[in-house]
């Protein structure tokens, strides 16, 4: 088992913008490749099948913005987890939405809290919500393990838990059986701390020095090479961030890829593994300025039959956007029908109810 780390601050890695600057024993200077314009405006544009489509499939019985959704392939289902209304009360809520027959159900609730890192073992249907805010701001510590089977919560208690905090990542690492998360804002500051949750030892790790601390990020697994993307997120309430980093958990180690066009903070992001591709959704750019933007980026491992060992390089390109700017929404992908799923969130007009299907258009293989 590996020894754990000392929990301090790690080295911060220099904020990247429009340029990034690889990790590795060579350097290569990183740019926005791709087509950032093609699909952000739908009229006139033959949106399906190059950009993708999107299709309003249900609704949640409460519009809620903040709250953590995770796809359950066994039941079919959509889950959605807590969150706050339209009143700005947190909700326990745990729902089941069957986005085939538009409808939904309630499930055991569990510990009210919004802005939370939420995943799903799929092997074992269970669920892990970690951190997020209550009713006041404060950020929470705890891990919460929602069996699906049974239908029950219970307070996962493990040493070396990481620090409170509301806003961070996680994604589940199906090969290692683990849950990664990354990120968030403490009771002072944002944080850039990397954690790994065994539920086989119950316990934390600290994973290396990770790139600059940020909340609000998004992270998936990138299955086809067994790496982390962490993209995005806020390194301060005024500076959204393009970037796009690679963690290796083999290697154990960062670098750097190619950044977005576009700031991006609060969104949601899923792995396309049909593509081979990474899907972003909405989100907050310039200030916090809501976007109903959809990009997707896909890793690019060589140049002809020229290998890229030194850099992790990409091309990013925009699909259709989501039919209203949306923020604070959570996305999940079901690997059977090739969609992705989103729902929840805030419009200009407050908390939505919405439960959205995205079918990725040609863009997407193609990047990909």
């Amino acid at each position: 088992m590996e020894a754990h780390r000392p929990r301090a601050r790690p080295t911060q890695v220099a904020l990247l913008a429009g340029l990034a600057l690889a990790a590795g024993s060579a350097q290569a200077l990183l740019v926005p490749l791709g087509l950032p314009g093609l699909c952000q405006d739908a009229q006139g544009l033959p949106a399906p099948p190059l950009c993708g489509a999107w299709r309003r499939v249900a609704d949640l019985p409460v519009a809620v913005d903040g709250p953590g959704v995770a796809w359950d392939p066994t039941a079919a289902e959509l889950l959605v987890f807590g969150g706050r209304d339209a009143t700005g009360q947190l909700t326990g809520a745990l729902w089941a939405v069957d986005p085939s027959a538009g409808t939904s159900r309630a499930l055991a609730p569990g510990p009210p809290r919004a802005d939370m890192g939420f995943a799903l073992d799929p092997a074992h249907r269970v669920a892990y919500a970690w951190g997020g805010r209550d009713a006041a701001g404060t950020p929470l510590g705890d891990l919460w393990r929602y069996d699906v089977g049974s239908d029950t919560w219970a307070l996962v208690v493990a040493p070396d838990a990481p620090v409170p905090v509301w806003g961070p990542a996680a994604v589940w690492d199906d090969v290692r059986g683990v849950l990664w998360v990354y990120g968030g804002h403490d009771t002072a500051h944002q944080r850039g701390d990397l954690e790994r949750y065994d539920p086989a030892t119950n316990t934390w790790w600290l994973g290396p020095n990770a790139p600059a601390a940020r909340y609000f990020a998004s992270l998936v697994r990138d299955a086809d090479r067994d790496v982390l993307l962490l993209h995005g997120g806020q390194a301060d309430p005024n500076a959204e961030l393009p970037e796009l980093w690679q963690y290796d958990p083999t290697a154990d180690r960062w670098s750097a890829s190619t950044p977005s066009y576009m700031q991006r903070a609060h969104h949601a992001a899923v792995w396309d593994p049909h593509a081979g591709a990474m899907l972003v959704f909405g989100g907050t750019t310039l200030q916090g300025q809501r976007v109903a933007e959809s990009s997707v980026f896909g890793p690019i491992d060589a140049i002809g039959q020229v290998p890229l060992p030194l850099f992790r390089a990409g091309l990013w390109a925009s699909q259709a956007p989501l039919p209203e700017a949306r923020t604070g929404l959570g996305a999940a992908w079901d690997e059977a029908t090739g969609r992705a799923y989103v729902a929840g969130g805030r419009t200009d007009a407050g908390p939505t109810s919405e439960v959205d299907a995205f079918t990725p258009g040609l863009l997407a293989d193609a990047v990909g």
